[in-house]
């Protein structure tokens, strides 16, 4: 099966919840497909009333953003290009630190209130004692990352005794664990061949491997060689698992709730244009990150960029990233030791501000 473009619903409870509300008066979407967001009746959402007033400003601090070199992290810097932060009074300086180390030293020192990171890294954050919580679930990846086979093989048991190529402690390792523990694939009956320089696609179009996860363009690009090649297992597979949430440090959250009501309703605005005409956010993506637009348009098209009301429903308690998701992502980080599981998931997600957006539209 190759890559495609996937439209895709966030389910809560039998409930769509990925609705958009208008922000702006926005051009035509250039006959793109619609998406969901698009399709949604925002008064079925259900959003219960939040605490927080939402009619906060925002404080006369410049909130200090760390963002990595995925998707989600470029989507705040096209916020900043098309003037979003402005728009909600909110100063902004937004740094490019790809590394998870470098995140944690600054925020265990203040240098930065707040970075984009996968929820496992979250998790990790939090297990070193770093006084943080999840405001934003950001984007998840869908067609984004996938685990392609040779075609003598048909399903996640066909890979028992066989080579695996795969990305060390990234998302693709994530899936790949995933995958075979929903399979009852115990991860040592399969040689997993870790690679960090060289594209694990290479080595499955060479014949070196019989397996390998890899990124939406890196699919493409193998199955564009050998077209036999197919997708045993996709991020769409399991919703949220391959997700970039938006953590911020504990005392800048209490401290200053109009920033993090700013900071949702940012995110929200380039939503908004995300959906409307994404032509503009595919060509900011490629500038910033000096790659071709066609490549940015399939990465994007490889992530599911969740809203405001799907942040109210999926960060609080009924909702799926908030009951399951997060747990199940603890649950593998533990198993393959990147984390010690002392931390309890659901303690560090903290739903509040995109409620109050969401309760107030």
């Amino acid at each position: 099966m190759g890559i495609k473009v996937v439209l895709m619903r966030l389910w809560v409870i039998a409930v769509c919840v990925a609705a958009t509300a208008v922000l702006a008066a926005c051009g035509s979407s250039g006959g793109q497909q619609p998406n969901p967001s698009d399709l949604s009746d925002p008064l079925t959402v259900m959003i219960p009333p939040s605490t927080i007033d939402a009619s906060l400003p925002a404080e006369p601090v410049i909130f200090q953003l760390a963002v990595d070199r995925t998707t989600a992290g470029g989507l705040w810097r096209v916020a900043a290009a098309q003037g979003y932060f402005g728009r909600e009074d909110l100063s902004a300086r937004i740094e490019q630190l790809p590394h998870l180390d470098q995140i944690s030293t600054a925020l265990a020192a203040g240098a930065i209130d707040g970075a984009v990171v996968s929820t496992d890294q979250a998790l990790l954050l939090a297990e070193q004692g770093l006084p943080i919580h999840i405001v934003l679930l950001l984007t998840s990846s869908t067609e984004g990352t996938v685990i392609l086979a040779r075609s003598d093989v048909s399903d996640i048991e066909g890979l028992i005794g066989k080579r695996v190529a795969y990305r060390p402690e990234s998302g693709g390792e994530l899936l790949l664990r995933v995958a075979l523990r929903e399979s009852n694939v115990v991860p040592a009956a399969v040689q997993r061949i870790p690679t960090e320089l060289v594209d694990p696609g290479d080595l499955l179009v060479r014949g070196s491997v019989d397996a390998a996860v890899v990124s939406g363009v890196e699919a493409i690009r193998a199955q564009t060689i050998d077209p036999a090649l197919q997708t045993l297992y996709s991020a769409g597979d399991r919703p949220g698992l391959l997700s970039q949430v938006l953590v911020v440090r504990d005392s800048v959250a209490q401290n200053r709730p109009g920033q993090m009501l700013a900071l949702v309703r940012t995110w929200q605005s380039l939503h908004q244009l995300n959906n409307q005409q994404s032509e503009f956010v595919v060509s900011d993506l490629a500038a910033l990150q000096k790659s071709s637009p066609e490549q940015v348009g399939v990465e994007l098209s490889g992530v599911l960029v969740y809203d405001v009301a799907a942040n109210a429903v999926g960060l609080l308690p009924g909702g799926e990233y908030f009951d399951t998701t997060i747990r199940t992502i603890r649950t593998v980080a533990n198993e393959a030791g990147v984390i010690r599981g002392n931390i309890d998931p659901q303690t560090l997600i903290d739903g509040s501000f995109a409620q109050a957006v969401a309760s107030a539209r």
